[in-house]
């Protein structure tokens, strides 16, 4: 008879808090540092770019940034890493970026020197005006430049309003399906102070038309979305470690066909490789890769020895 060990909460544990740098010994919270840093960071890859209308016409990018957002443009046309125009922030595990979160919107800044040291050491210059810019899997949408102000920048419903004008598409999924709809009409700054607080809302570009915020906030001031992500996870691991106990003899004897080797005790730990989760056999050194789909389930693979 095969045993089999599923440690998945100790490995995992273990695993974030090396990597993350993290003191907290909680499964879950770590979970959400994790997928929190994972979210504020931009997996290099190349994309298609888009520019508004909006801000083709903003003196910044016909001018005194032209070079800079140029640049900004090529990387993002070849792959390249863009995080070294982003916050200073990008790292803290526990820091929430509300426009990204409510809105799924990157900023940019928009210097042109690498800072040596302080804490944008390695990072390109902080600067008063941000690029802000939509990043999807293929493609990234420059939105506009606005100012570093929570109000008329990081909150600011223009950002929204540009999205609709130029790309409804990417709203879409949101919209508030209702005929005749009517949202109580509320000021740029009440928009922006009530996502402060925490508030969730809606957003109605015009008269009859309204949609919900591409993310939200939970009653604990976290993501909703990572939230979600954590609990579909946990769910997954789970589910595979039934499936694994479920079978023991047949999972020792897909290892033995592979390997040769037939093992009584089979151990199976959670271990991250390039920010990946991976549940290995420590045995036969077999391992299975997790990965979300789009509609944000979790999938698992064989991966290689």
């Amino acid at each position: 008879m095969t045993i089999i060990i599923c440690n998945f909460e100790e490995s995992l544990v273990s695993n974030l808090q090396a990597l993350l740098n993290s003191k907290s010994s909680e499964c879950r919270k770590l979970l959400y540092q994790f997928f929190n840093i994972q979210k504020k960071r931009i997996f290099a890859r190349p994309r298609q770019v888009h520019i508004s209308s909006e801000l083709a016409q903003h003196q910044l990018y016909r001018f005194e940034k032209k070079s800079v957002i140029s640049e900004i443009i090529n990387k993002i046309k070849n792959g390249d890493d863009l995080n070294i125009y982003l916050s200073d922030k990008q790292n803290e595990l526990d820091h929430i970026d509300l426009t990204l979160t409510v809105m799924g919107i990157h900023h940019f800044h928009l210097g042109d020197t690498i800072v040596q040291n302080g804490k944008r050491k390695g990072l390109v210059k902080g600067t008063k005006s941000l690029l802000f810019i939509k990043i999807e899997q293929q493609d990234a949408y420059f939105i506009d430049i606005l100012s570093h102000d929570i109000n008329t920048g990081f909150l600011n419903r223009r950002l929204l309003s540009i999205i609709y004008k130029n790309w409804p598409i990417l709203l879409e999924d949101f919209r508030i399906d209702r005929e005749n709809i009517k949202c109580r009409e509320i000021t740029d700054e009440e928009f922006s102070m009530v996502i402060q607080h925490r508030i969730n809302t809606t957003y109605s570009p015009e008269e009859g038309v309204a949609y919900f915020l591409p993310g939200q906030l939970t009653s604990a001031n976290t993501d909703s979305d990572n939230e979600d992500k954590i609990s579909r996870f946990l769910t997954k691991l789970n589910d595979i470690e039934k499936s694994l106990k479920a079978k023991p003899d047949a999972i020792a004897k897909y290892i033995k066909n592979i390997t040769g080797v037939k093992y009584n005790v089979l151990r199976f730990p959670i271990e991250i490789i390039d920010n990946c989760f991976v549940i290995k056999n420590v045995n036969s050194g077999i391992r299975w890769d997790l990965y979300m789909l789009p509609n944000g389930l979790w999938h698992i693979r064989p991966g290689s020895r």
